[in-house]
């Protein structure tokens, strides 16, 4: 079959979008982190509620509302003004995690459409979104379901030049020959030379394409474990090396801190023994000086008395 030109097929998949609400629909909104601030209790019977939760990117409010509705398909019956269902409008704003709890909830069909013919699928392939996109097929989303332009979820998937959803697809089972509205394999809508080169490969190989292919991937996934186990032993062993190294330094440090404070004790003991031995020298030398202050006074005592009983005994021979 003819493939239409490469204007044409990007026409076609703008057409499709924009038919979606691509082209005046909100930017998604960034994710909220943190605690969520204390509100009024949630309306879990009202729609606008269910939608705001997952607008809001509010886990705590959608849990809140799930649960109340466990055992009804309320959640499942709830559209927007284009017809999206909750699932696909989380899809929509990038809410992975809300698209897995709806998911895990069972409260959320993974088949139904909105107006414009797009199911959550289509939309998680168009954003390029792994997570979803695994999510969903892994809960038996439709993979061939033609959405708005009779574009397959792999026309999307490669139109966002993501190998690895395209791959995820291909793997489920899609058929890269599907053929949408304006007459365009997937492959004629990817602007990604991997994505291509994929897609012809599938195309002029068949089956044992595919499977060669799957092959190849596990090789591929069994290498970069075996790297990554090699990269996390690595670091094992870098984290090992780093912990003894620091357990070194400070066995180091304590040994030099015992030293230098054996070192400062000896300093201390021997200023110490200085002041000891010079305050003994002190007290020794004042004990000398007292005891030849004593002599010289004994001394000069005795010639006193000396010399008294001289004198007395010259006076006495003159009396004589």
């Amino acid at each position: 079959m003819t493939v239409a030109a490469p204007q044409a097929s990007e026409a076609g998949l703008q057409a499709a979008k924009e038919k979606a609400g691509v082209g005046d629909a909100e930017a998604p909104k960034e994710a909220t982190s943190g605690a969520q601030e204390e509100g009024p209790a949630v309306d879990v019977g009202s729609a606008q509620a269910l939608f705001d939760a997952v607008e809001n990117n509010s886990e705590k409010d959608l849990e809140t509302i799930l649960s109340a509705h466990e055992e009804d398909d309320f959640v499942a019956q709830q559209v927007d003004e284009r017809g999206n269902t909750v699932l696909i409008r989380a899809v929509q704003l990038g809410h992975s995690e809300l698209v897995e709890k709806l998911l895990n909830s069972q409260q959320a069909s993974t088949s139904n459409s909105n107006q414009a013919g797009d199911t959550a699928l289509h939309w998680a392939c168009y954003r390029g979104d792994w997570r979803s996109v695994s999510a969903l097929l892994s809960h038996g989303a439709p993979f061939e379901v033609p959405g708005d332009a009779g574009n397959r979820p792999l026309h999307l998937a490669a139109s966002s030049g993501n190998a690895k959803v395209l791959f995820n697809l291909i793997m489920s089972g899609a058929s890269v020959n599907s053929l949408n509205d304006y007459g365009n394999k997937p492959r004629h809508l990817t602007k990604d030379a991997q994505c291509s080169k994929m897609l012809k490969r599938l195309e002029e190989g068949g089956e044992a394409a595919r499977l060669q292919l799957k092959k190849e991937q596990d090789e591929i996934e069994r290498k970069n474990q075996i790297a990554l186990e090699e990269r996390m032993k690595a670091e094992e062993e870098k984290e090992r090396m780093r912990l003894e190294f620091e357990a070194e330094a400070v066995r180091r440090r304590q040994e030099e801190d015992a030293e230098e404070a054996r070192q400062e004790e000896e300093e201390r003991e021997r200023i110490r023994a200085e002041e000891e031995a010079k305050a003994k020298a002190e007290e020794e030398a004042r004990k000398a000086a007292e005891l030849r202050q004593k002599i010289a006074e004994e001394e000069a005592r005795l010639a006193a008395e000396a010399a008294k009983k001289s004198k007395k005994k010259k006076k006495g021979k003159k009396k004589k």
